[in-house]
Parts: structure tokens; C-alpha cells; sequence
């Protein structure tokens, strides 16, 4: 039997709701920046190495540095080459992005080069981003869901929205997602409003048991099929 573990026990940092909704902005490298704000702490820097990047985010080092690029060309992060490695800082503003296309989720406001955490921010957990049974995109997905989680129980994207700010279809949302619930850091619990699921709870939990070692099985058929009922964490927002 598996013993109990603060989530937050191997180390956390800051995961920003502009960073993790740019549509324009591709998943994996979402992944790659949750990553480094794992181990920024309550700071904006962190130093990790090209080659424990890669092996835990699960990736080869040819995607590793291509969505890099993207994050420091986008001004994202900053790197900068010293004696001892390289230095990566959390850039604590944003680029201004077209929001044109979330308007139709209901979206109205904009941000333009303001702090990066003025669209709120939730708590990355580097035991997370470091477990071995989880892929790149579940890792991706567990941080949208985090970035959110700053303001406790708060209004949350329909499913619909969430998979076109990732960029991820149906299919490949849940085979990720379903990783996450049977590994236990994420609970849904779906409400029925006249019969009809209406509202999804998503919880995120300070206590699990520790991960288990990765199973090479895939989320079974039923699982898949009951996660797809839920479509919000209270409403649209």
C-alpha cells in the first residue's frame, strides 16, 4: 500500500492562466514552461538541465528545443547562457495576443502587457511534472487545470474551450486526462440538474497516495466514456 504524500511535497511554482489559455501557443510547449515554473519556487527562475528536462517531460530533445525556441522567441521566458548552464527567468509580463477567438467562449477581457499574473495563477507541482506514468499533454492539461486553481472554487472553461486552448481533439484530450484521474490528481465529480449533467466539479487534491509506478495499459474504454459527461468547473467563464 501506497503511503500519503503532500502533493506539494517535492516543490511547486507558479502557473499563469494568460501562458496556459494562448491559443497560439502549442501544447507542448505549455508543457515545457509548467516545467520550469515547477521549479521556480515562489521565484522566477529556474536551472534545469536539457537532458532531465526531456526525461521527464517524456520528449525527444529535437521537440525539446523546437517549442523552447517558441517560448523565448515569444518572450515567455528568458534564457541566458552563463558558465554554468543556462538560466531561464519567468518573464513576469506578457505578450498581448488576439483575443478575437475567445470571444465566443464568453471571454471579454484582453490582456496586453500587464503582469503575468493579472488572469490569475494557481500552483504547479513538481511532483507532477516529474512523475514518469504521465505523458507531456496529461502534464499540459494538469497545469491549464492549476492555473486556475489560485482563487479555490472559481467559474472554469466548458471542456469545448479547454480543448481549444490546448489544441487537442476529443479523443487525445481524454486518453491524457484519464491519466490524471487514475494516477489521482484529479477528481471530477459530474451534477445533474433536471436529469442532465449540467456542471462538473474538477478538484485538485493536497493529499494523494503516492504515485503508483506507470502502468503500460492505456485508460480503460468505461473510463473514458464516464470522464466525457463533465463540461465546466461551475460555469462558463
Amino acid at each position: 500500500m501506497n503511503s500519503p504524500v503532500n502533493i506539494d511535497s517535492r516543490g511547486y511554482g507558479r502557473i499563469y492562466k494568460a501562458v496556459m489559455r494562448d491559443r497560439k501557443l502549442p501544447l507542448l510547449a505549455k508543457t515545457i514552461y509548467a516545467y520550469f515554473c515547477s521549479y521556480a519556487g515562489n521565484g522566477y527562475q529556474a536551472y534545469p538541465k536539457r537532458d532531465k528536462t526531456v526525461r521527464d517531460l517524456n520528449i525527444n530533445k529535437d521537440t525539446y528545443t523546437k517549442h523552447l525556441a517558441l517560448l523565448v522567441a515569444g518572450d515567455y521566458i528568458g534564457k541566458e547562457r552563463t558558465a554554468a548552464g543556462n538560466f531561464y527567468t519567468i518573464k513576469r509580463t506578457v505578450p498581448s495576443y488576439d483575443n478575437s477567438a475567445q470571444a465566443k467562449d464568453e471571454m471579454t477581457d484582453m490582456l496586453v502587457m500587464e503582469s503575468v499574473g493579472a488572469q490569475g495563477f494557481g500552483t504547479v507541482l513538481k511532483l507532477v511534472m516529474l512523475d514518469a506514468g504521465l505523458t507531456a499533454q496529461a502534464k499540459a492539461i494538469y497545469a491549464y487545470f492549476a492555473s486556475f486553481a489560485g482563487a479555490g472554487m472559481t467559474a472554469f472553461p466548458r471542456r469545448a474551450t479547454i480543448m481549444r486552448d490546448l489544441g487537442l481533439s476529443q479523443a487525445t484530450y481524454y486518453t491524457h486526462f484519464n491519466l490524471l484521474l487514475n494516477r489521482g490528481y484529479l477528481s471530477v465529480e459530474h451534477r445533474k440538474s433536471n436529469g442532465k449533467y449540467t456542471v462538473s466539479l474538477y478538484r485538485l487534491p493536497k493529499r494523494m497516495d503516492a504515485p503508483a509506478p506507470p502502468q503500460s495499459s492505456s485508460p480503460s474504454r468505461e473510463s473514458s466514456r464516464k470522464a466525457m459527461f463533465g463540461n465546466a468547473m461551475s460555469e462558463t467563464c
